[in-house]
């Protein structure tokens, strides 16, 4: 029988088969196995056999004596790269040589725009912050993805629109994303707010982020000015409409001893009688008109009306004299209250 015995050597290390000082019988052929630990390489047998590999036999025809090799494993190469439809930074530099077992400190940093999704590889965690140790070559991947955003929009105002594009749909992030409000009729644009201020109705606005706008709209507004002359008076006038296409109601009111006569002016074409005194006029734009009145020959009492009471006040009168007109009864302006303030009376009756 003779005896086997095994030995390591190196600055590397391992385990091996059979256990060392084992004995055979002269001829039996022996398996040799040799391990390498983390971080070591196995480099070769020597002594009584002189092989690289780490199975292999022995004839145990004499006491033999052989050593297993392991060297160390100075550097492992850490590659790292980045993946996904989004962007991003990475430490340490990919294809950094370590010495085996160094722990290795991994960070990911999102660009903007883009969120870290987790490392794959030979590692998987989705900090963004980790640590790889680094017994072997390593080869670990950052993945970004891209942020999507959602835009908001509102309206606001006492008019009313439309805008483009539709409230709440989603963007890539940096979409540059076009904006446009179109008033309604009757209403103007009066600008944009929220995360963007803006007087045009055509805009654009960068998809940095969720976004929230509000396109605001105002009622047009109309004004309508109405002169009397100062034998009457009307309304209403100097006042303001808001929105465009209404019918505003119109009145003119004679003084006492006139009456109404028509409207005339710039906007008469918007008014819809202009020979009545109570009548409306169609507001499209700013208007202007005037209330024209004439004296009301005959109407003594001032009721608005040329009738039988009128004749009783000339009859209470009759036969007086006195400067032209210097009585409502003097309808002729003659100095005299007779049949002839009658007469006029008659031309203008009213009942």
């Amino acid at each position: 029988n003779y005896t086997l015995t095994i030995t390591t050597s190196g600055n590397g290390s391992g385990t091996f088969t059979p256990a060392s000082g084992t004995s055979y019988p002269c001829g039996t052929v022996v398996n040799l196995n040799a391990s390498p630990n983390a971080c070591s390489t196995f480099s070769g047998w020597s002594g009584s056999i002189t092989n690289s590999s780490a199975n292999t036999t022995i004839t145990m025809d004499g006491a033999k004596s052989v050593t297993a090799n392991f060297s160390l494993n100075n550097y492992t190469t850490l590659t790292i790269t980045t993946s996904g439809s989004g962007s991003g930074t990475f430490t340490p530099a990919s294809g950094t040589s370590y010495p085996c077992g160094t722990v290795v400190n991994l960070n990911a940093s999102p660009n903007a725009c883009s969120t870290f999704s987790g490392w794959s590889g030979s590692i998987t965690n989705s900090s963004a912050n980790t640590t790889i140790t680094m017994d072997g070559a390593k080869s670990v991947t950052a993945n970004f993805s891209l942020n999507n955003y959602t835009l908001t929009i509102t309206t606001s105002g006492s008019g009313s629109g439309t805008f483009t594009p539709a409230s709440g749909t989603s963007y890539p992030c940096g979409t540059v994303v076009n904006l446009n409000a179109s008033p309604n009729a009757c209403s103007t644009f009066s600008g944009w707010s929220g995360s963007i201020t803006n007087s045009s109705a055509n805009t654009t606005i960068t998809m940095d982020g969720a976004k929230s706008v509000t396109a605001n709209f105002s009622l047009i507004q109309y004004t309508l000015n109405i002169s009397s002359g100062g034998n009457g008076s009307a309304a209403p006038s100097g006042e303001t409409f808001q929105g465009c296409n209404d019918s505003v109601p119109i009145i003119a009111t004679a003084n006492s001893g006139y009456k109404f006569l028509n409207w005339s002016g710039p906007s008469t074409d918007s008014v819809s009688n202009v020979n009545a005194a109570s009548t409306t006029i169609f507001m499209n734009g700013s208007k202007t008109i005037q209330a024209n009145f004439v004296v009301n020959l005959g109407d003594i009492n001032g009721d608005g009306h040329v009738n039988v009471l009128d004749m009783i006040r000339i009859g209470q009168h009759w036969g007086e004299t006195g400067s032209p007109g210097w009585i409502p009864e003097d309808v002729n302006n003659d100095g005299s209250v007779n049949v002839l303030d009658m007469i006029v009376i008659g031309q203008h009756w009213t009942g």
